[in-house]
């Protein structure tokens, strides 16, 4: 019996606890961590084509290179050797030729097209390879927000420096938005300016900078949105109801900026969905030379953590055949590198 009151008073603290959470949130920080991290040795397939490379894209047994200032738009590899089978597409201003091409962010394909926005066009469409040419498929007007990544037919999602919104598609209307509270890295840098007063007098003033950004990147897979800062090692896992309203699900990392000022900038770079896991490249402060890729299931639980030798600029799924591929464009393109992993 004396233990009764206390007990009421514990499961009154419960139920206040529980009334103070958000209105559909159903996870807190994930408690799960990476188990230890894998290091992935590159394997280099030489290449040795005068190239500009601006994305590549794994298409079914292809791989696809999309050039920037050649002649020819785009370049197609067999795979799994990353065999040179041929090149097609012409540059131009003609109704099949080809301008600037943007790749679509898009883990929803069936493997054999790739999604594109076509600004010159004015249209999106996938382009599917074969038969040594390429052909569009699936062609749409541009609507509002091209490059808005699908949560469904009508709605998307945009991600600024500062912002995350989701918006439709058709009308151009913004239905919720996530704004970083956090979005400057305090960063002190000393500089000389030079000043020039009325009197024409020259003079020198030193001035204090603070305006390093923490800024935002996101990806979508159906109903799942994910948001993570560049500035912090933090992750968030967000479901869109059919209104386009966003919950929080998950989150992986905690809430803290790093300094500039004290601490090397540790936080993710790029997101790339696939249908079973999401890729997210991170920020390696402690392993100079090499990239940092972790894996995480959409519900936001950490499966695993690799580091890829070497730092590329470009970097492609294969899931079919658990391959990593990437693209240094600062060797123009001498070589693919294939990362083999396993989960």
């Amino acid at each position: 019996m004396r233990l009764q009151p206390f007990y009421v008073f514990y499961v009154l603290i419960l139920f206040i606890v529980s009334a103070c959470k958000p209105s559909g949130y159903t996870s807190s920080v994930a408690c799960d961590d990476f188990p230890e991290v894998e290091i992935l040795t590159k394997d280099s397939v030489k290449i040795n084509e005068i190239l500009v490379p601006v994305w590549m894209s794994v298409c079914d047994d292809k791989a696809v290179v999309h050039s920037m200032k050649t002649d020819d738009v785009f370049f197609v590899y067999g795979l799994p050797e990353f065999k040179f089978l041929y090149k097609t597409g012409v540059r131009g201003e003609g109704p099949d030729d080809f301008g600037f091409v943007q790749k679509i962010q898009s883990a929803d394909g069936d493997g054999t097209g790739i999604p594109v926005t076509e600004f010159t066009k004015g249209c999106t469409s996938a382009l599917v390879f074969g038969g040594g040419s390429v052909t569009r498929t699936d062609v749409e007007k541009l609507r509002h927000f091209p490059m808005a990544l699908r949560i469904d037919d009508s709605l998307g999602v945009i991600c600024t420096i500062k912002k995350l919104k989701v918006v439709n598609t058709f009308s151009g209307q913004t239905v919720d938005s996530v704004i970083s509270t956090q979005t400057i890295v305090e960063n002190v840098e000393t500089k000389w300016e030079k000043s020039v007063d009325k009197t024409g007098s020259q003079s020198y003033n030193r001035s204090v900078m603070s305006t390093v950004r923490n800024g935002l990147v996101a990806t979508a897979f159906g109903r799942t949105v994910v948001l993570g800062y560049a500035g912090m090692d933090r992750l968030e896992f967000y479901g869109a109801d059919d209104a386009g309203k966003l919950t929080v699900r998950s989150v992986y990392g905690a809430d803290s900026v790093f300094s500039a000022e004290k601490e090397v900038i540790c936080g993710y770079m790029e997101l790339i969905p696939t249908k079973e896991y999401l890729f997210a490249r991170y920020m390696e402060r402690d392993k100079k030379g090499y990239a940092g890729i972790r894996i995480f299931t959409w519900d936001g639980r950490p499966v695993k953590q690799f580091l890829l030798e070497g730092r590329c600029h470009f970097y492609e799924i294969d899931v079919r055949r658990n391959t990593i591929y990437a693209i240094d464009q600062n060797v123009d393109f001498e070589y693919v590198y294939r990362y083999r992993y396993s989960i």
